[in-house]
């Protein structure tokens, strides 16, 4: 007896529904995944848009501080150990 596989798609619609709702079903999960993806990239945006927010404030410090002072602070030595 041959060995045969058949592969069948993981999320099959019933076949007992019309083919009206079917169709239905088909476009809502179409339309949900896209929603879910535009949603979950704005708010990824959103957070990349916060945190390099906070990063610049830390940047632009520097730009305040009167010019003997950074050069004090880069010519101070680092000890490591």
């Amino acid at each position: 007896m041959p060995l045969t596989l058949s592969y069948a798609p993981a999320a099959r619609l019933p076949a007992c529904l019309p083919p009206a709702a079917r169709a239905a079903l088909l476009v809502l999960l179409v339309v949900e995944a896209l929603f879910l993806q535009l949603l979950c990239t704005g708010y990824q945006w959103v957070l990349v848009q916060r945190v390099e927010s906070a990063r610049l404030v830390g940047m632009l410090a520097m730009m305040g501080l009167p010019g003997p002072v950074l050069r004090q602070l880069a010519s101070k030595e680092n000890k490591v150990g």
